[in-house]
């Protein structure tokens, strides 16, 4: 039901009781990831109205169609769940806050090898995260193949930068060769969890 619920530029997982949803706001300028947390049991009752309609398929559309402006009512300072704070300023620099620091980070720059340019449009998530890192995914729209989709690995402290490609291929190598050494636990974890 979450995923069909959950707009698009959004992520979400389960830690412990609850979900934590994170949204890219592209309305907001600058464009921001913004944290929503639910408990298991505030997302159960919403759908309940489901297992009790005559009309499950217009119950179905009625609640999907709600989720946003029903369950994201309120902004959490997620700081305290160890989920990054991420801001996307112009020329494609941002700015990352956790609990233990805040780097603002030029993109250009530090992916380079990736052909990014100031004015590509980007679309940022945070699929997973551990206390001691977390993973963005970076979508550049205006690239193919290898290019597209960025991983970007960092620790919680800030003080690990590791980008490799999404691309598949390019991935498997990325890990085969050590390059995701640092964060193997956060890797293996978010795999297991988009299957």
């Amino acid at each position: 039901m979450l995923f069909y619920s959950t707009p698009m530029y959004t992520v979400y997982f389960k830690d412990e009781n609850q979900y934590i949803f994170s949204q890219f706001d592209v309305e907001n300028n600058p464009e921001e990831i913004v944290n929503y947390i639910n408990t298991e049991k505030e997302i159960k009752e919403y759908f309940s109205p489901l297992s009790d309609s005559e009309n499950t398929q217009s119950a179905f559309k009625d609640l999907t169609e709600g989720f946003e402006a029903e369950m994201f009512e309120k902004e959490e300072d997620t700081l305290l769940q160890s989920h990054p704070e991420v801001t996307l300023e112009d020329n494609n620099v941002i700015t990352v806050r956790t609990n233990e620091g805040e780097k603002t980070i030029d993109l250009v720059e530090e992916l380079a090898s990736f052909n990014l340019q100031p004015s590509d449009e980007l679309e940022i998530s945070i699929p997973s995260v551990n206390k001691q890192s977390f993973f963005l995914e970076i979508r550049n729209s205006q690239a193919e193949g290898a290019n597209e989709f960025i991983y970007v690995y960092m620790n919680q402290d800030l003080s690990n930068f590791t980008a490799v490609s999404g691309d598949t291929n390019h991935f498997s190598k990325s890990i085969e060769n050590g390059e995701l050494d640092d964060f193997k636990e956060l890797v293996f974890e978010t795999e297991l969890n988009n299957r």
